[in-house]
């Protein structure tokens, strides 16, 4: 939850960043977007860092299991 968290308030600042720069042009309600624009970027960043952990975890075991079966 706090590497989520993290990544969340990652992307929210980088969302108000771009706010500032190109928020007058785009629409009138826009900090409730930033909002959820910042929530969907944060899940789908922590939804592939724990893609990225599983998969070494797999990597990991394939490898202890060729080794003994080579042994």
């Amino acid at each position: 939850m706090r590497e989520f968290m993290g990544i969340f308030l990652a992307c929210l600042a980088i969302c108000c960043a771009t706010l500032l720069f190109f928020g007058g042009l785009i629409i009138d309600n826009i900090l409730g977007i930033v909002i959820v624009i910042a929530l969907l970027l944060s899940v789908f960043i922590t939804v592939l860092i724990k893609q990225e952990f599983r998969i070494e975890e797999l990597e990991k075991k394939v490898d202890t299991l060729l080794h003994s079966k080579q042994e």
